[in-house]
């Protein structure tokens, strides 16, 4: 009876939250559906401030609490009524092994008692990884945790840094889609999915297409820095704000680019850990991706990678516009094959499972 610990809304309303990452939601779906969970028990982020009474799911369990006005202390107090409610069904469960969707200040105390007072088998499933020299601090009571887990699947190699005994590596996990369209080469648009933070380099990329007027940039997402993109929408041309779209809408979009950026900024710590979901969504559909990182998991010559400077930039476009139609559609076809043979619901499912079988010979 394996069960699955985690953070979610249901994949209809996550457009409605412009603070809950859809990435992120859409890699717990997938992961849950893919692995067989008897049970999912999920946790209304606790950014979401007003009660929603979502409906229960198949096997997916919403819990929210708000008892009292959720601020400053008593957010405390409702994510610990929360996690009694969920403790208590979680019992019955307590045999089977346990996973978690990271370990976060949402998490944390539903983990301790199933491991060391259920005594449950307890796993990770690693997305989001901050390593820092502090000794103390919830962020080294995290990684404590995750340092006793019976076994990790990490996102990224990060994770090697830890002392985890039974650590496993997946970038990512895509739903079965059919009839994907093949691209039509398109050197003059270019997608910018995700949040607008300068941790994922927005304020970047903003600057160099305003120095790029014959390239067209199409920015999706919601974030810290959404006022800076409308104010380089209303005085550059080539830069149109969509808006935060619905996951049709943002397929609607998707489908009709070719190339798709990915400009974390190499100076951000957090970005050294983290693999970005988002490149495997965009190899899923054939798209080709401009990045400012080099990733050990991506083979060589799947990204097309570029500096993080604007020279560089400019020199980037430029290869891509010396490449054929038939070179970039070989490029399209090489990404989608990628993700097929190596992040499919039941390449992750057989991970699960030796990641639970090799806990038990430690």
């Amino acid at each position: 009876m394996r069960v699955l610990v985690c953070e979610l809304v249901p994949n209809e309303h996550i457009a409605s939250f412009t603070n809950v990452g859809q990435a992120g939601n859409t890699y717990v779906l997938n992961f849950s559906n893919a692995c067989s969970f008897e049970k999912v028990f999920a946790f209304v982020p606790i950014q979401v401030e007003s009660m929603q009474n979502f409906k229960n799911a198949g096997a997916i369990e919403y819990f929210q609490v708000r008892a009292f006005k959720h601020k400053s202390i008593f957010k405390i107090i409702n994510r610990l009524l929360e996690s009694v409610k969920l403790l208590k069904q979680l019992y019955k469960y307590r045999k089977g092994p346990v996973w978690f969707y990271n370990i976060t200040q949402h998490h944390f105390i539903v983990y301790i008692i199933a491991k060391y007072l259920y005594r449950s088998k307890v796993y990770v499933l690693l997305a989001d990884l901050y390593v820092n020299d502090k000794r103390f601090g919830m962020n080294a009571l995290f990684i404590k945790l995750i340092e006793k887990s019976d076994g990790v699947i990490s996102l990224s190699r990060g994770a090697e840094r830890l002392e985890i005994k039974n650590l496993k590596i997946s970038n990512g996990i895509v739903s079965p889609v059919e009839n994907i369209p093949a691209i039509t080469v398109n050197k003059t648009d270019y997608l910018f999915a995700g949040a607008l933070a300068k941790m994922k380099g927005i304020d970047f990329t903003l600057e160099a297409f305003s120095k790029m007027p014959d390239k067209r940039l199409l920015v999706s997402g919601i974030g810290p820095m959404l006022g800076l993109v409308k104010e380089y929408e209303a005085k550059y041309p080539n830069i149109k704000y969509l808006g935060w779209l619905d996951y049709d809408a943002y397929l609607d979009v998707l489908n009709a680019i070719s190339f798709c950026l990915s400009f974390r900024n190499p100076d951000d710590a957090e970005n050294q850990y983290n693999f970005p979901s988002k490149i495997i969504e965009f190899f899923q559909y054939g798209k080709i991706v401009i990045s400012t990182f080099n990733y050990p998991d991506i083979p060589e010559g799947l990204l097309i990678h570029t500096g993080y400077d604007l020279e560089s930039l400019k020199n980037t476009m430029q290869q891509i516009q010396n490449m054929s139609d038939n070179e970039l559609l070989a490029l399209s076809n090489k990404v989608k094959n990628f993700v097929t043979d190596n992040f499919s619901y039941k390449a992750i499912n057989s991970l699960v499972e030796i990641t639970e079988s090799d806990s038990l010979i430690q």
